[in-house]
């Protein structure tokens, strides 16, 4: 797992280990296939190859935002409301933390997108290579599994 910094906030990723490919440097793609063809319609003789690193719902949650929020919601209904959640036990925050996380991956699809670490510069010849030795090696890897047809 990696942290990154998010809004002065650490929020960590899963890594993956997938690949992904620009030829800008600002928008990557995973579909390798369309990456070759763009390379050869536009003659482009580098891509950036990059690890794909996702985000999971609980990177964008905090708890504490929350109850900020509800007390600065609160205190607009006068001074009693000012110590509103202040003895609220940290346990508490975590429980509630969690919770509201649970909420998001039962009923809500994992974030679609992705930040990219340990960017590349390649040629695009040895894109097609890599991409030629990757497909050899899936059919070699079939054929060892001791399948029969």
């Amino acid at each position: 797992m990696v942290r990154l910094n998010y809004k002065n906030k650490d929020i960590k990723v899963i890594e993956t280990k997938e690949l992904v490919y620009s030829m800008d440097e600002e928008l990557y793609h995973d579909d390798i296939d369309y990456v070759i063809e763009e390379c050869t319609n536009e003659g482009y003789e580098t891509v950036t190859v990059a690890e794909k690193v996702k985000y999971e719902h609980s990177d964008f949650i905090d708890v504490y935002d929350l109850i900020n929020n509800m007390q600065n919601l609160a205190t607009d209904q006068g001074e009693w409301a000012e110590s509103y959640l202040d003895d609220m036990p940290k346990e508490l925050k975590e429980k509630l933390q969690q919770v509201v996380v649970d909420f998001f991956n039962k009923n809500m699809p994992s974030p679609n997108f992705y930040t990219v670490k340990k960017p590349r510069e390649i040629k695009t010849e040895n894109l097609l290579l890599e991409q030629q030795t990757k497909d050899n090696q899936e059919i070699i890897d079939y054929f060892k599994t001791d399948k029969t047809i």
